[in-house]
């Protein structure tokens, strides 16, 4: 009894695996296997009644509907949606396969290019100059910088060997290539202003341009009495 038991289970497992359980998508009417459908507990079946590949045509027809932008627009708006979704972007940012993940993201070529392509556009630099005049954020950069933590942070890193070496390392590179950020602290030296206070000039990209122009110039003669000088 008990082999004619196990050999009847055998054929109804066999059976199970060679016929398994179909079912009609209401939306295309194609019978489909059951791995086809999503799970729903609302259902008998316990599957959607639409098959997933009608199933997200279906949704992406909804999403693109004006009406549907515009709820999605409203409810992204709405303060508590805002606090959600800061409070798990917090939370998720916080976990080291996160951190590692974005880590290692950051460090791949093509992020970085895309970074330095981005942030070379003029409206990513006007839309960041408006930012950084806003005085919400010089009065949150100011508390910022007179914390406690933030303070020994800064000390511990500028005291790094390699923190010193890359900071003499790019010095050079600015006075070489005349960089937007050395010919800046040149006006503001010139000016006796803050490199804040320069930044914030306007008509700063002509002002850039001239200053360039003008050092280029002074490099220029000087290259040519050094060449006389060594002739001579």
């Amino acid at each position: 009894m008990m082999q004619d038991k196990a050999i009847n289970i055998d054929e109804l497992v066999l059976a199970l695996i060679s016929n398994p359980r179909k079912k009609t998508c209401t939306k295309c009417g194609i019978e489909k296997s059951l791995d086809e459908f999503r799970n729903r507990k609302e259902q008998k079946s316990g599957k959607h009644s639409y098959c997933k590949i009608c199933e997200k045509e279906y949704q992406r027809k909804y999403d693109a509907l004006p009406t549907t932008k515009e709820r999605q627009r409203k409810y992204r708006a709405l303060p508590t949606t805002k606090e959600r979704k800061r409070k798990y972007n917090r939370k998720y940012s916080d976990l080291p396969a996160s951190k590692e993940r974005q880590r290692k993201y950051s460090d791949l070529p093509t992020t970085k290019e895309r970074k330095r392509k981005y942030n070379a556009l003029p409206t990513t630099k006007e839309r960041k100059r408006k930012y950084e005049a806003l005085p919400a954020t010089k009065e949150r950069e100011r508390k910022y910088r007179a914390l406690p933590a933030t303070k020994e942070y800064r000390r511990k890193y500028q005291a790094l060997p390699a923190t010193k070496e890359y900071r003499r390392k790019y010095k050079v590179f600015q006075v070489n290539n005349l960089t937007d950020s050395y010919i800046i602290d040149r006006l503001s030296l010139a000016m006796k202003m803050s490199y804040k206070e320069a930044k914030q000039l306007p008509e700063l990209s002509e002002l850039i341009e001239q200053k360039r122009v003008i050092i280029q110039l002074k490099r220029g003669i000087k290259q040519l009495k050094q060449k006389e000088n060594e002739t001579s």
